[in-house]
């Protein structure tokens, strides 16, 4: 049992037992809340709320996951094309295999033309680091976690980006080094490529669907510094092309020069992991855009950008109002 499941299971059982010791009291009345029973009820009734909450929350909703499907039209497909995103698995040594067959039969389920992984597919979050001992050599558990993919990798065509997690770089820490929690993506890249995947890493690829050319460009993730649009001279702009950039604020570097992209594909937010109604989302996922970009489907200068809540959490298995996302994108004519 981990940090945050021991800690919320404390949350709720102190609250049941407050909830009991104010309904005891409240039938004495020589007792504070025995002359105020109205304010007894209100203080149990909330920490009865609070507790549900707070179950659902760690327990619920992390592990519901929804199919979102949006479609976007272009002029120069005469056939649909389904594609399946899936962001921010980070997957870690807590993954429930339960959990991972869930995706395997909702992607069953939708039978895409192409899957795309859009970074972050591990934790490396400095915490949960399980090394695997075999013979003299050790390896990253996460990395070996992520293997369990491979049937899907193979089953259907498949790219993938990498996000902030597999550098070890995190929003809070990104802007000193030696707080990064390791470089993981060298060995992401190689599980990735083992299995099937193809990188598009500052690369661009354009795979035919049904007799029909769509491109596909992803970039290194931004906060390395290492971004590079030079694949593109190799995009013939008739075609339909996907940016796909893990950070949404991606798309800020895009040249002017060039043709916008038909559509972005992005994750890293979440939604938030907490979002609240008429506040929005809690989380900070040190986005430039703003949190208006933290999900859904949303426009900067006319090009249509998607952020996919993702699948996995950071800081803690813990979701509110931001179940884990699917993400399902058919480009129709």
């Amino acid at each position: 049992m981990n940090y945050y499941s021991i800690t919320i299971l404390g949350f709720i059982l102190v609250s049941v037992v407050l909830s009991a010791i104010l309904w005891r009291d409240r039938k004495n009345d020589l007792n504070f809340f025995g002359r105020h029973k109205k304010l007894a009820l209100i203080c149990i009734l909330f920490l009865c709320f609070v507790a549900i909450t707070a179950f659902y929350t760690r327990y619920i909703e992390p592990n519901a996951i929804q199919v979102k499907e949006i479609t976007v039209g272009d002029a120069f497909i005469k056939k649909s094309i389904s594609i399946a995103f899936i962001a921010d698995l980070q997957i870690n040594k807590y993954t429930k295999p339960s959990w991972i067959e869930k995706i395997f039969k909702e992607m069953d389920a939708i039978k895409p033309d192409i899957v795309i992984y859009g970074g972050d597919m591990i934790s490396n979050e400095g915490n949960a680091y399980d090394p695997i001992h075999m013979g003299s050599a050790t390896y990253n558990g996460e990395i070996e976690y992520l293997r369990i993919f491979k049937p899907l990798v193979e089953k259907y065509p498949s790219y993938f980006i990498l996000g902030n997690h597999e550098c070890g770089i995190g929003n809070l820490s990104r802007s000193d080094s030696r707080r990064w929690t390791g470089d993981l993506a060298k060995d992401v890249t190689e599980a990735m490529i083992a299995m099937g995947a193809k990188p598009l890493i500052n690369g661009l690829d354009c795979p035919e669907v049904d007799n029909q050319k769509i491109c596909f460009f992803g970039i290194d993730d931004i906060w390395l510094g290492t971004i590079n649009f030079e694949d593109l001279d190799g995009w013939t702009t008739s075609t339909p092309l996907i940016f796909l950039s893990h950070n949404p604020d991606g798309i800020l570097y895009w040249p002017k020069e060039i043709k916008k992209p038909d559509l972005v594909l992005s994750g890293h937010t979440h939604g938030g992991q907490i979002y609240l109604p008429f506040i929005g989302p809690l989380g900070n996922a040190g986005v430039e855009l703003g949190k208006k970009y933290y999900r859904g489907l949303n426009y900067y200068e006319d090009i249509p950008i998607y952020t996919s809540i993702g699948l996995g959490e950071s800081g803690g298995p813990v979701r509110f109002m931001s179940a884990p996302e699917l993400t399902v994108i058919n480009i129709a004519p």
